[in-house]
């Protein structure tokens, strides 16, 4: 029996599509699916594709069993791949392959821990002044702190505990230190001595005598840093003052 030949459109790409890749693990890989024509022949059992980077080497292969397409996993992102399908008959015999068809996988960016936190969530970013938990922290605030947009976790997450010892301010606070680094969002303790009619950066502060500034990785719990804080009272000229943590998005 001569080998069993595909129609004339034996493989036709129908979709190229990326349909799962794990964006969080510093290995992504990309899934192809493939579709081609069913082969004329009637005896014809099943396909197997083939796969390569190298044109002149098919060194990967599938069996498709009946089905006329196939999810290749694994493969590379921004990478030239070419595909063919032969098709097998109940001897065994397998068709002539089909020309190559060429594809190169789309290059994948590692989203950051802030797209994360919001995938993760179920949130969209349009909703960073929405407070779902009703615990007073926006959800920009809540990512900044690690905290939960549902579940109200104020006591724990987006609060500043403050005090006065010795004659200094000392607060602290916690933040999601690889959000607090995403270039897209702005944050910083801003402090009022005006009943809250104003405010401003408490960094503004930073080269008065006395100040510090300390953070202490994980010491909330992993990937979370407590922030401390050290201000003389003689440098905010007023012993009603108040303080908040602000996050905004980067215009």
């Amino acid at each position: 029996m001569t080998p069993i030949r595909p129609s004339g459109n034996a493989f036709a790409l129908l979709t190229a599509l990326i349909l799962a890749f794990e964006p969080s693990s510093a290995h992504a890989e990309i899934t192809l699916k493939l579709a081609w024509d069913p082969n004329p022949e009637t005896d014809v059992v099943g396909y197997r594709v083939g796969w390569t980077t190298d044109p002149g080497t098919l060194h990967s292969h599938f069996d498709t069993g009946s089905a006329t397409t196939v999810a290749i996993s694994g493969l590379a992102a921004d990478t030239l791949y070419h595909f063919t399908v032969v098709a097998v008959n109940a001897a065994g015999l397998v068709s002539e392959p089909a020309p190559l068809l060429s594809h190169r996988t789309s290059s994948l960016a590692m989203p950051s821990a802030f797209d994360t936190w919001w995938s993760d969530h179920g949130l969209l970013l349009e909703s960073a002044t929405e407070d779902p938990d009703g615990d007073g922290i926006a959800n920009l605030l809540e990512s900044l702190c690690g905290g939960d947009p549902w579940r109200a976790d104020a006591a724990d997450r987006g609060r500043i505990r403050a005090g006065i010892t010795n004659g200094q301010w000392k607060l602290e606070y916690i933040v999601n230190r690889s959000v607090a680094e995403d270039p897209r969002l702005s944050h910083g303790v801003f402090v009022s001595t005006d009943g809250m009619s104003s405010w401003r950066d408490i960094r503004e502060l930073s080269g008065h005598p006395g100040f510090g500034m300390s953070v202490e990785p994980d010491a909330a719990g992993p990937g979370l840093d407590r922030v401390r804080l050290c201000v003389p009272m003689d440098a905010l000229g007023s012993s009603a003052v108040f303080a908040r943590l602000r996050a905004a998005l980067q215009e």
